[in-house]
């Protein structure tokens, strides 16, 4: 199962019964492999809606846990995708002006992004880093990165929104940099 957003965490990023109950069933169904739906890696500037899950401080694994158990126990697989709006961010949700490779809406009447310092470009990558630690400590198999979906490493990758001139923007090198 591809992650697709499900609006069942809770409004602070923890793992419901809802939430269980909704993946136990698809695990029921016999499929081989659940990748859940992207999770907040930092909040709240990195939130992509109300009712996200959360895995960016330690107080989240017990839940994430939970949610692994209920999935693994049919023996199937479970992953977790992890992501990171960028420019497409919310402001309702972030409560601050979003942060993308460049200063470019991502689309017409748009919020214009602030570009990220190379210190916040290092600070993202290991709240990346430190999310997929966690994964790891839940018990998810998989760890998906969202690179996707006009998200924030899409947006690195994208040439017409990346218009960086430092080491991260530029080639095709630079642009997928880490």
């Amino acid at each position: 199962m591809a992650p697709i957003s499900t609006n069942l965490a809770s409004v602070e990023g923890e793992v419901t019964q809802q939430l269980i109950d909704h993946y136990s069933r698809i695990a029921k169904g016999g499929v081989g492999l659940i990748i859940v739906e992207n999770m907040c890696v930092h909040f709240p500037e990195g939130r992509h809606g109300t009712t996200q899950p959360r895995i960016d401080a330690d107080e989240f694994i017990p839940g994430l846990h939970r949610l692994v158990q209920a999935i693994q126990q049919y023996g199937v697989k479970i992953g977790v995708e992890l992501a990171y709006p960028g420019g497409v961010a919310d402001v309702r949700f972030v409560k601050t002006q979003p942060v993308a490779p460049s200063s470019i809406p991502m689309k017409s009447g748009a919020v214009t992004p602030r570009a990220l310092t190379k210190e916040e470009i290092g600070e993202l990558v290991d709240r990346f880093g430190k999310a997929a630690l966690r994964a790891k400590k839940a018990g998810f198999d998989i760890v998906e990165i969202q690179a996707g979906h006009g998200l924030l490493i899409n947006q690195f990758l994208s040439p017409l929104y990346n218009k960086r001139k430092d080491e991260f923007g530029g080639s095709l090198d630079g642009r997928i940099r880490r």
